[in-house]
């Protein structure tokens, strides 16, 4: 039997010690990876717990933006509707009420954005460790690559490295194992090692491999569901923006239609102003018109009035005095005419007297031519005149 030489059996050492040291940066590597693996799993149940969280809370935040939206829109025409049939008054009223409520709703609307963009850039945030795990995913697509790995090592340096984890310990010198025989038994005693290490080794792995399946298929489900959450937020985003470049352009009209109305309202508001401050102008003049007429008018009434009084009150004396001339005429009159009449009796009894005096006169006459007869022919006539005077008084 031939020994081998020193430095063969020194080189033979450093080969086995290197093939060990291969194995186990092998061993070690396929570790690191499960770990990571396991620990990327545990980090993916968590990153997929709060994706869910993250979506019904970013759907909850559309929800409420579309609630707000669509209240503020009936904000709207109801104001427009009440504002249609208003006056000037309770126009001016009902757009203060409309513009509380209308940035109320805004300052709402603002918020709930600002809360959505915080939430997208917490899911932006989240998707980082995925990307991690997809990276670890595609560098070992499965465990076959690990322990294809730690098997292919195992098979460039079988011998030595089994040679060495079974019978370093036992032969410590150069002449232990010097013979082509000793040689065999050596590499059979080796490999009989390498079987012995590489069992259990396996037996590993095939649970590790059932292990990492199942993972895998949770992280492929927590990919699908990721890409599905991100086509729906991509279509969450599309859909929020044209809403927000929609309710910007609608805030643009109506802040442009605002400015319009406000500018109409000012210039109806200064025309009005203009208006009152010449009725008041007017209002002034007219009333002092009518304050100037009115005394006018009182002084005329008055002297009118006093002039009525006084020419009532002369009508009242003239009236007095055509009453009292009348009376007075008509008592003259009446005197007149008695005294008319009182003469004329006079007259027609001076005539009857006459007559009678005449008469008997002719019979008188010679009976007064003498004194004795004249003189008692006078006193029965004078005795005739009386009794025929008194003579109502002797009838009665």
């Amino acid at each position: 039997m031939l020994g081998l030489p020193p430095s063969a059996s020194h080189g033979s050492s450093d080969a086995s010690h290197i093939s060990i040291d291969g194995a186990g940066a092998v061993a070690e590597v396929g570790a690191v990876a499960r770990g990571a693996e396991g620990s990327v799993v545990v980090e993916a149940q968590r990153t997929h717990t709060a994706l869910e969280q993250l979506q019904q809370k970013i759907l909850k935040i559309t929800e409420q933006i579309r609630i707000e939206q669509e209240a503020r829109d009936d904000n709207v025409a109801e104001y427009f509707k009440l504002a249609h049939n208003a006056n000037r008054h309770q126009a001016f009223r009902i757009r203060q009420v409309f513009e509380k409520k209308n940035q109320k709703s805004a300052q709402t609307i603002i918020h709930l954005h600002k809360k959505l963009e915080h939430y997208c850039k917490k899911l932006k945030e989240l998707q980082q460790p995925t990307e991690f795990a997809s990276l670890i995913r595609n560098k070992f697509d499965s465990t076959d690559t690990i322990e294809d790995a730690v098997e292919g090592h195992s098979d460039d340096a079988p011998l030595s490295g089994s040679f060495t984890l079974a019978s370093r310990p036992k032969y410590s010198s150069d002449d232990e194992c010097s013979s082509d025989g000793s040689d065999d038994e050596c590499s059979g005693a080796g490999g009989q090692g390498g079987m012995l290490g590489l069992g259990p080794a396996r037996l590993d792995g095939h649970h590790h491999h059932s292990s990492w399946d199942a993972q895998l298929v949770g992280l492929q489900e927590i990919k699908a569901s990721q890409a599905h959450m991100e086509d729906a937020i991509e279509d969450m985003k599309s859909q929020l923006q044209s809403d927000y470049s929609y309710m910007n352009q609608c805030l643009q009209e109506e802040r442009y239609r605002y400015e319009r109305l406000e500018e109409q309202l000012n210039e109806l508001t200064e025309l009005h102003q203009k208006e009152m401050s010449n009725l008041k102008h007017e209002l002034a003049s007219m009333e002092e018109k009518v304050a100037y007429q009115s005394d006018e008018i009182t002084q005329d009434s008055q002297e009118a009035v006093e002039s009525c009084l006084t020419r009532i009150t002369k009508l009242e004396l003239q009236q007095q005095q055509q009453q009292v001339v009348q009376l007075e005429g008509v008592e003259n009159a009446n005197a007149r005419a008695l005294l008319g009449k009182l003469i004329n009796i006079i007259l027609a009894v001076m005539a009857v007297v006459l007559v009678f005096v005449s008469t008997p006169a002719n019979f008188i006459t010679p009976l007064i031519k003498i004194q004795d007869r004249g003189a008692s022919t006078i006193l029965l006539a004078l005795f005739l005149f009386v009794l025929w005077k008194h003579w109502d008084f002797l009838v009665l």
